[in-house]
Protein backbone atom coordinates (compact mmCIF):
# COMPACT_ATOMS: atom_id res chain seq x y z
CA UNK A 1 0.00 0.00 0.00
CA UNK A 2 1.22 3.52 -1.18
CA UNK A 3 1.35 6.15 1.27
CA UNK A 4 0.21 9.62 0.61
CA UNK A 5 -0.62 13.24 2.10
CA UNK A 6 -4.71 11.86 2.16
CA UNK A 7 -3.69 8.85 4.00
CA UNK A 8 -1.54 10.20 6.14
CA UNK A 9 -4.06 11.00 9.11
CA UNK A 10 -4.71 7.06 9.55
CA UNK A 11 -1.10 6.89 10.53
CA UNK A 12 -0.59 10.51 12.43
CA UNK A 13 -4.13 11.58 12.99
CA UNK A 14 -2.65 15.04 14.46
CA UNK A 15 -2.55 15.22 10.57
CA UNK A 16 -6.31 16.36 10.23
CA UNK A 17 -5.49 19.55 12.52
CA UNK A 18 -2.80 20.52 10.31
CA UNK A 19 -4.59 20.06 6.86
CA UNK A 20 -6.93 22.65 8.24
CA UNK A 21 -4.53 25.22 9.25
CA UNK A 22 -2.86 24.50 5.95
CA UNK A 23 -5.84 24.88 3.90
CA UNK A 24 -6.88 28.15 6.02
CA UNK A 25 -3.65 29.53 6.59
CA UNK A 26 -3.92 29.32 10.19
CA UNK A 27 -0.67 30.00 11.75
CA UNK A 28 -1.61 29.21 15.34
CA UNK A 29 -0.92 26.05 17.58
CA UNK A 30 -2.82 22.92 15.73
CA UNK A 31 -3.09 19.55 17.68
CA UNK A 32 -5.99 16.56 18.65
CA UNK A 33 -6.81 15.87 21.94
CA UNK A 34 -8.41 12.44 23.10
CA UNK A 35 -10.36 12.25 26.11
CA UNK A 36 -13.03 9.95 25.06
CA UNK A 37 -16.39 11.57 25.51
CA UNK A 38 -15.02 14.72 27.03
CA UNK A 39 -12.56 15.26 23.85
CA UNK A 40 -14.10 18.25 22.43
CA UNK A 41 -14.60 20.43 25.72
CA UNK A 42 -11.40 19.91 26.57
CA UNK A 43 -10.45 21.29 23.03
CA UNK A 44 -12.51 24.38 23.82
CA UNK A 45 -10.67 24.47 27.03
CA UNK A 46 -7.64 24.88 25.59
CA UNK A 47 -9.07 27.27 22.99
CA UNK A 48 -10.11 29.87 25.75
CA UNK A 49 -6.75 29.19 27.13
CA UNK A 50 -5.01 30.00 24.04
CA UNK A 51 -7.58 33.39 23.66
CA UNK A 52 -6.90 34.12 27.82
CA UNK A 53 -2.87 34.36 27.14
CA UNK A 54 -3.57 36.73 24.03
CA UNK A 55 -1.39 34.14 22.02
CA UNK A 56 -3.93 33.92 19.00
CA UNK A 57 -7.06 36.06 18.42
CA UNK A 58 -9.71 33.41 17.23
CA UNK A 59 -9.49 29.78 17.92
CA UNK A 60 -11.92 27.02 15.76
CA UNK A 61 -12.59 23.66 18.29
CA UNK A 62 -14.60 21.14 18.37
CA UNK A 63 -14.53 17.10 17.75
CA UNK A 64 -15.35 14.67 14.74
CA UNK A 65 -16.84 10.93 15.25
CA UNK A 66 -16.00 10.20 11.52
CA UNK A 67 -16.43 6.29 11.98
CA UNK A 68 -17.45 3.68 14.64
CA UNK A 69 -14.93 0.59 14.40
CA UNK A 70 -15.72 -2.57 14.91
CA UNK A 71 -14.02 -2.71 17.80
CA UNK A 72 -15.62 -0.04 19.38
CA UNK A 73 -19.17 -1.68 19.15
CA UNK A 74 -17.40 -4.79 20.71
CA UNK A 75 -16.26 -3.12 23.49
CA UNK A 76 -19.59 -1.30 24.29
CA UNK A 77 -21.73 -5.01 23.75
CA UNK A 78 -19.45 -6.67 25.98
CA UNK A 79 -20.26 -4.07 28.84
CA UNK A 80 -23.81 -3.91 28.20
CA UNK A 81 -24.11 -0.15 27.07
CA UNK A 82 -25.83 -0.24 24.41
CA UNK A 83 -29.09 -0.29 23.89
CA UNK A 84 -31.31 -3.33 22.59
CA UNK A 85 -34.49 -1.36 22.04
CA UNK A 86 -32.29 0.86 19.12
CA UNK A 87 -33.53 3.67 21.00
CA UNK A 88 -31.53 6.35 23.50
CA UNK A 89 -33.71 7.65 26.19
CA UNK A 90 -31.87 9.25 29.16
CA UNK A 91 -33.17 9.43 32.54
CA UNK A 92 -36.53 7.34 31.19
CA UNK A 93 -37.55 4.37 32.86
CA UNK A 94 -37.25 2.73 29.72
CA UNK A 95 -33.26 3.79 29.37
CA UNK A 96 -31.73 0.34 27.90
CA UNK A 97 -28.33 1.88 26.94
CA UNK A 98 -27.03 3.86 24.52
CA UNK A 99 -26.38 4.07 20.88
CA UNK A 100 -23.24 5.29 19.03
CA UNK A 101 -23.16 7.76 16.46
CA UNK A 102 -21.44 9.56 13.71
CA UNK A 103 -20.82 13.37 13.52
CA UNK A 104 -19.02 16.69 13.37
CA UNK A 105 -19.17 20.19 15.41
CA UNK A 106 -17.05 23.11 15.57
CA UNK A 107 -17.36 26.50 17.15
CA UNK A 108 -15.53 29.87 16.47
CA UNK A 109 -13.96 31.15 19.81
CA UNK A 110 -13.02 34.69 20.31
CA UNK A 111 -12.45 37.42 22.95
CA UNK A 112 -15.93 38.78 23.70
CA UNK A 113 -14.26 42.17 23.50
CA UNK A 114 -13.07 41.72 20.15
CA UNK A 115 -15.91 39.92 18.93
CA UNK A 116 -17.80 43.04 19.71
CA UNK A 117 -14.95 45.23 18.61
CA UNK A 118 -15.33 43.36 15.08
CA UNK A 119 -19.23 43.51 14.91
CA UNK A 120 -19.48 39.79 14.57
CA UNK A 121 -22.55 37.89 15.78
CA UNK A 122 -21.84 36.21 19.48
CA UNK A 123 -23.97 33.22 19.95
CA UNK A 124 -23.65 33.32 23.69
CA UNK A 125 -20.43 33.67 26.18
CA UNK A 126 -18.50 30.80 27.12
CA UNK A 127 -17.76 31.27 31.20
CA UNK A 128 -15.74 28.93 32.16
CA UNK A 129 -14.99 24.95 31.35
CA UNK A 130 -14.16 22.74 34.50
CA UNK A 131 -12.14 19.20 34.54
CA UNK A 132 -11.14 16.40 36.73
CA UNK A 133 -10.46 13.13 36.82
CA UNK A 134 -11.60 10.27 38.58
CA UNK A 135 -8.83 9.35 40.24
CA UNK A 136 -8.60 5.51 41.81
CA UNK A 137 -12.34 4.96 40.88
CA UNK A 138 -14.16 1.15 40.85
CA UNK A 139 -12.52 0.82 37.69
CA UNK A 140 -11.57 2.81 34.49
CA UNK A 141 -15.15 2.87 32.99
CA UNK A 142 -17.00 3.00 35.61
CA UNK A 143 -18.44 6.78 36.71
CA UNK A 144 -17.04 8.03 39.84
CA UNK A 145 -19.59 10.46 41.83
CA UNK A 146 -16.90 12.68 43.46
CA UNK A 147 -14.86 13.26 40.12
CA UNK A 148 -18.08 14.71 38.33
CA UNK A 149 -18.75 16.84 41.52
CA UNK A 150 -15.03 17.99 41.53
CA UNK A 151 -15.56 18.82 37.28
CA UNK A 152 -18.39 20.66 38.48
CA UNK A 153 -17.42 22.82 41.42
CA UNK A 154 -14.42 23.63 39.44
CA UNK A 155 -16.27 25.73 36.67
CA UNK A 156 -18.66 27.48 38.91
CA UNK A 157 -15.29 28.85 41.18
CA UNK A 158 -13.67 29.44 38.07
CA UNK A 159 -16.44 31.36 36.60
CA UNK A 160 -17.45 33.28 40.25
CA UNK A 161 -21.01 32.08 39.30
CA UNK A 162 -23.70 30.45 41.69
CA UNK A 163 -25.02 27.40 39.98
CA UNK A 164 -28.67 27.75 40.96
CA UNK A 165 -28.74 30.54 38.98
CA UNK A 166 -28.62 28.02 35.71
CA UNK A 167 -32.25 27.29 34.02
CA UNK A 168 -30.53 24.77 31.74
CA UNK A 169 -28.34 21.75 31.87
CA UNK A 170 -27.50 19.73 28.85
CA UNK A 171 -26.70 17.22 30.50
CA UNK A 172 -24.10 13.85 29.27
CA UNK A 173 -27.00 11.20 29.73
CA UNK A 174 -26.59 8.41 27.44
CA UNK A 175 -29.06 6.75 28.15
CA UNK A 176 -26.81 4.21 30.48
CA UNK A 177 -28.57 3.97 33.62
CA UNK A 178 -25.63 3.98 35.94
CA UNK A 179 -23.77 6.67 34.09
CA UNK A 180 -27.31 8.93 34.31
CA UNK A 181 -27.80 7.97 37.84
CA UNK A 182 -24.34 9.28 38.63
CA UNK A 183 -24.80 12.52 36.76
CA UNK A 184 -28.37 13.08 38.34
CA UNK A 185 -26.49 12.81 41.87
CA UNK A 186 -23.33 15.29 41.12
CA UNK A 187 -26.17 17.33 40.03
CA UNK A 188 -28.46 17.25 42.96
CA UNK A 189 -25.39 17.48 45.06
CA UNK A 190 -24.15 21.18 43.55
CA UNK A 191 -27.83 22.63 42.72
CA UNK A 192 -29.46 21.63 46.32
CA UNK A 193 -33.08 21.33 47.12
CA UNK A 194 -35.75 22.63 45.26
CA UNK A 195 -36.84 26.25 46.15
CA UNK A 196 -40.75 26.50 46.37
CA UNK A 197 -42.91 24.18 44.21
CA UNK A 198 -42.28 24.37 40.98
CA UNK A 199 -38.71 23.03 39.41
CA UNK A 200 -36.80 25.68 37.81
CA UNK A 201 -33.90 24.14 35.77
CA UNK A 202 -34.57 22.00 32.45
CA UNK A 203 -32.73 18.68 32.06
CA UNK A 204 -31.63 17.58 28.44
CA UNK A 205 -29.39 15.66 26.20
CA UNK A 206 -29.23 16.07 22.71
CA UNK A 207 -27.76 11.95 22.71
CA UNK A 208 -31.80 11.40 22.85
CA UNK A 209 -31.88 12.44 19.23
CA UNK A 210 -28.00 12.27 17.88
CA UNK A 211 -26.88 9.09 19.68
CA UNK A 212 -23.60 9.43 21.19
CA UNK A 213 -20.91 10.85 19.10
CA UNK A 214 -18.05 9.92 21.82
CA UNK A 215 -15.66 12.63 20.66
CA UNK A 216 -18.40 15.19 19.01
CA UNK A 217 -20.41 14.33 22.03
CA UNK A 218 -19.24 17.88 24.28
CA UNK A 219 -19.72 20.08 21.26
CA UNK A 220 -22.92 18.75 20.28
CA UNK A 221 -24.19 19.37 23.77
CA UNK A 222 -22.48 23.02 23.40
CA UNK A 223 -23.57 24.15 20.58
CA UNK A 224 -27.16 22.67 21.17
CA UNK A 225 -27.00 24.84 24.83
CA UNK A 226 -25.80 28.13 22.51
CA UNK A 227 -28.20 28.24 20.30
CA UNK A 228 -31.22 27.89 23.28
CA UNK A 229 -29.39 31.01 24.83
CA UNK A 230 -29.62 32.60 21.47
CA UNK A 231 -32.62 32.49 20.70
CA UNK A 232 -34.08 32.19 23.98
CA UNK A 233 -35.73 28.35 23.62
CA UNK A 234 -35.31 25.88 26.34
CA UNK A 235 -34.76 22.68 23.49
CA UNK A 236 -36.59 19.30 24.09
CA UNK A 237 -35.28 15.86 24.81
CA UNK A 238 -36.86 12.48 24.31
CA UNK A 239 -38.00 11.06 27.05
CA UNK A 240 -41.34 10.01 27.76
CA UNK A 241 -41.75 8.57 31.29
CA UNK A 242 -39.13 9.79 33.79
CA UNK A 243 -37.15 6.99 35.82
CA UNK A 244 -38.37 7.11 39.69
CA UNK A 245 -35.23 6.21 41.19
CA UNK A 246 -33.72 9.21 39.95
CA UNK A 247 -35.16 11.28 42.83
CA UNK A 248 -36.02 14.19 40.78
CA UNK A 249 -39.33 15.43 42.77
CA UNK A 250 -37.54 17.52 45.40
CA UNK A 251 -34.80 18.69 43.17
CA UNK A 252 -34.93 22.06 40.93
CA UNK A 253 -34.46 20.25 37.66
CA UNK A 254 -37.16 18.88 35.37
CA UNK A 255 -37.32 16.87 32.12
CA UNK A 256 -37.45 19.20 29.11
CA UNK A 257 -39.21 17.27 26.51
CA UNK A 258 -41.28 19.97 24.68
CA UNK A 259 -39.40 23.32 23.18
CA UNK A 260 -40.66 26.24 25.46
CA UNK A 261 -39.96 29.63 25.61
CA UNK A 262 -37.22 30.13 27.99
CA UNK A 263 -39.17 32.82 30.60
CA UNK A 264 -36.48 34.39 32.87
CA UNK A 265 -36.33 37.32 34.99
CA UNK A 266 -34.53 40.30 33.69
CA UNK A 267 -32.27 40.92 36.45
CA UNK A 268 -29.69 38.49 35.50
CA UNK A 269 -28.40 37.11 32.20
CA UNK A 270 -29.87 33.34 31.19
CA UNK A 271 -27.35 31.00 31.92
CA UNK A 272 -26.31 27.24 31.28
CA UNK A 273 -24.39 24.74 31.40
CA UNK A 274 -23.09 21.22 29.70
CA UNK A 275 -21.48 18.29 31.13
CA UNK A 276 -19.49 15.63 29.07
CA UNK A 277 -17.62 12.68 30.98
CA UNK A 278 -15.51 10.44 29.27
CA UNK A 279 -14.11 7.05 29.83
CA UNK A 280 -11.24 6.68 31.90
CA UNK A 281 -12.50 9.09 34.61
CA UNK A 282 -12.31 12.39 32.69
CA UNK A 283 -15.12 14.88 33.40
CA UNK A 284 -16.11 18.42 32.11
CA UNK A 285 -18.22 20.74 32.94
CA UNK A 286 -19.10 24.10 30.79
CA UNK A 287 -20.92 27.32 32.04
CA UNK A 288 -22.65 29.87 29.33
CA UNK A 289 -24.13 32.99 29.18
CA UNK A 290 -26.43 34.92 27.03
CA UNK A 291 -24.98 37.63 25.47
CA UNK A 292 -27.06 40.50 25.90
CA UNK A 293 -26.44 43.69 24.16
CA UNK A 294 -29.40 46.32 23.48
CA UNK A 295 -28.52 47.49 20.68
CA UNK A 296 -29.20 44.01 19.08
CA UNK A 297 -32.19 43.01 18.11
CA UNK A 298 -33.53 39.86 19.82
CA UNK A 299 -33.82 36.59 16.90
CA UNK A 300 -36.46 35.48 15.85
CA UNK A 301 -37.64 31.80 14.95
CA UNK A 302 -38.52 31.76 11.22
CA UNK A 303 -39.75 28.11 11.12
CA UNK A 304 -43.17 27.98 12.42
CA UNK A 305 -45.30 24.96 12.74
CA UNK A 306 -48.02 26.97 10.72
CA UNK A 307 -48.49 29.86 8.12
CA UNK A 308 -50.43 32.56 7.74
CA UNK A 309 -51.79 33.12 3.90
CA UNK A 310 -53.39 36.40 3.06
CA UNK A 311 -55.66 37.08 -0.15
CA UNK A 312 -57.50 40.62 -0.43
CA UNK A 313 -59.58 41.80 -3.68
CA UNK A 314 -61.89 44.41 -4.91
CA UNK A 315 -64.28 41.89 -6.24
CA UNK A 316 -65.20 38.80 -5.50
CA UNK A 317 -64.06 37.24 -8.69
CA UNK A 318 -60.75 38.83 -8.17
CA UNK A 319 -60.65 36.89 -4.79
CA UNK A 320 -61.81 33.96 -6.70
CA UNK A 321 -58.85 34.47 -9.08
CA UNK A 322 -55.94 34.88 -6.85
CA UNK A 323 -56.96 31.96 -5.13
CA UNK A 324 -57.45 29.46 -7.80
CA UNK A 325 -53.79 30.96 -9.05
CA UNK A 326 -52.46 29.35 -6.11
CA UNK A 327 -54.21 26.34 -6.61
CA UNK A 328 -53.07 25.57 -10.03
CA UNK A 329 -49.31 26.56 -8.74
CA UNK A 330 -49.32 23.71 -6.08
CA UNK A 331 -50.56 21.40 -8.09
CA UNK A 332 -47.72 22.07 -10.79
CA UNK A 333 -44.72 22.51 -8.09
CA UNK A 334 -43.61 19.82 -8.11
CA UNK A 335 -40.28 19.40 -6.62
CA UNK A 336 -39.56 22.81 -6.32
CA UNK A 337 -38.12 24.07 -3.17
CA UNK A 338 -40.36 26.70 -2.08
CA UNK A 339 -41.53 26.63 1.37
CA UNK A 340 -44.59 27.69 2.56
CA UNK A 341 -43.60 30.62 4.07
CA UNK A 342 -42.05 31.39 1.13
CA UNK A 343 -45.53 31.47 -0.73
CA UNK A 344 -46.33 33.15 2.52
CA UNK A 345 -44.10 36.27 1.96
CA UNK A 346 -44.65 36.30 -1.35
CA UNK A 347 -48.76 36.32 -1.07
CA UNK A 348 -47.84 39.43 1.53
CA UNK A 349 -45.53 41.41 -0.91
CA UNK A 350 -48.56 41.55 -3.47
CA UNK A 351 -51.14 41.81 -1.57
CA UNK A 352 -53.70 44.71 -2.03
CA UNK A 353 -56.21 46.55 -0.81
CA UNK A 354 -59.86 45.81 -0.95
CA UNK A 355 -63.07 44.54 0.67
CA UNK A 356 -62.83 40.68 -0.52
CA UNK A 357 -60.61 39.94 2.43
CA UNK A 358 -59.35 36.07 3.31
CA UNK A 359 -56.91 34.50 5.59
CA UNK A 360 -55.92 31.02 5.79
CA UNK A 361 -53.72 29.15 8.39
CA UNK A 362 -52.02 26.18 7.36
CA UNK A 363 -49.60 23.71 8.21
CA UNK A 364 -48.39 22.20 5.02
CA UNK A 365 -49.11 22.42 1.69
CA UNK A 366 -51.54 19.50 1.35
CA UNK A 367 -53.78 21.20 3.85
CA UNK A 368 -53.29 24.64 1.84
CA UNK A 369 -54.63 22.70 -1.22
CA UNK A 370 -57.63 20.91 0.37
CA UNK A 371 -58.47 24.69 2.56
CA UNK A 372 -58.37 26.53 -1.27
CA UNK A 373 -60.78 24.32 -2.56
CA UNK A 374 -62.87 24.64 0.20
CA UNK A 375 -63.01 28.74 -0.11
CA UNK A 376 -62.99 28.22 -3.94
CA UNK A 377 -66.68 26.21 -3.20
CA UNK A 378 -67.44 28.95 -0.34
CA UNK A 379 -66.68 32.10 -2.74
CA UNK A 380 -68.69 31.24 -5.49
CA UNK A 381 -72.02 31.31 -3.61
CA UNK A 382 -73.00 34.87 -3.41
CA UNK A 383 -75.08 34.78 -0.46
CA UNK A 384 -72.13 34.17 1.68
CA UNK A 385 -70.00 37.32 3.39
CA UNK A 386 -68.83 35.68 6.15
CA UNK A 387 -66.59 32.09 6.79
CA UNK A 388 -64.91 31.17 10.03
CA UNK A 389 -63.76 27.84 10.95
CA UNK A 390 -61.80 26.14 13.60
CA UNK A 391 -59.65 24.96 10.90
CA UNK A 392 -58.27 28.16 10.06
CA UNK A 393 -60.30 30.11 7.53
CA UNK A 394 -61.60 33.30 7.67
CA UNK A 395 -63.35 35.00 4.86
CA UNK A 396 -65.24 38.33 5.26
CA UNK A 397 -66.69 40.83 2.75
CA UNK A 398 -67.69 43.12 4.87
CA UNK A 399 -66.19 46.86 6.20
CA UNK A 400 -63.95 47.13 8.66
CA UNK A 401 -64.87 49.74 12.22
CA UNK A 402 -62.59 50.32 14.16
CA UNK A 403 -59.27 49.30 15.66
CA UNK A 404 -57.04 46.11 15.57
CA UNK A 405 -56.76 44.74 19.28
CA UNK A 406 -54.86 41.25 20.58
CA UNK A 407 -57.80 39.98 22.83
CA UNK A 408 -56.95 36.87 26.07
CA UNK A 409 -59.28 35.07 27.01
CA UNK A 410 -60.54 36.14 30.27
CA UNK A 411 -60.71 33.49 33.60
CA UNK A 412 -61.52 30.11 33.12
CA UNK A 413 -60.03 29.81 29.51
CA UNK A 414 -56.58 29.83 30.25
CA UNK A 415 -54.41 26.03 29.11
CA UNK A 416 -50.82 25.18 29.72
CA UNK A 417 -48.57 26.74 27.77
CA UNK A 418 -50.43 29.51 26.60
CA UNK A 419 -49.29 31.62 24.38
CA UNK A 420 -45.69 29.66 24.86
CA UNK A 421 -45.40 29.19 20.54
CA UNK A 422 -46.32 33.26 20.33
CA UNK A 423 -43.09 33.85 22.91
CA UNK A 424 -41.01 32.04 20.98
CA UNK A 425 -41.79 32.82 17.88
CA UNK A 426 -41.91 37.05 18.60
CA UNK A 427 -39.34 38.28 21.17
CA UNK A 428 -41.81 41.11 22.45
CA UNK A 429 -43.87 38.84 23.41
CA UNK A 430 -41.45 36.93 25.41
CA UNK A 431 -40.07 39.89 27.17
CA UNK A 432 -43.33 41.13 28.38
CA UNK A 433 -43.10 37.62 30.15
CA UNK A 434 -39.72 38.29 31.43
CA UNK A 435 -40.99 41.84 32.79
CA UNK A 436 -43.74 39.65 34.54
CA UNK A 437 -41.16 36.95 36.07
CA UNK A 438 -39.35 39.86 37.26
CA UNK A 439 -41.76 41.59 39.27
Amino acid sequence: MRHSQPSAPGVVPNVMTGRICNRLNFMGPNYIIDAACASSLLAVNAAMEELRRGRCDLMLAGGVNASIPAEALMVFTHLGGLSRSSNVRPFSDEADGTLLGEGLGVVVLKRLDDAQRDGDRVYAVLKSVGQSSDGRALGLLAPRLEGEILAVERAYKQANIDPRTVSLVEAHGTGIKLGDKTEITTLKTIMGKRDGDVPTCALGSVKSMISHCIPAAGVAGLIKTTLALHHKVLPPMLCDSLNPELGLDDTPFYINNEARPWIHRSDRPRRAAVNAFGFGGINTHAVLEEYADPAVTPPALNDWTSELLLFAAETRDGLIAQVERVSAYIAARGDSPVTLKDLAFTLTQQLQSGQQRLAIVCADFADLEKKLKRCVDALNDPDKHRLQTRTGLFFTDQPIKGKLAFVVPGEGAQYPEMLGDLAMTFPVVREWFDFWESI
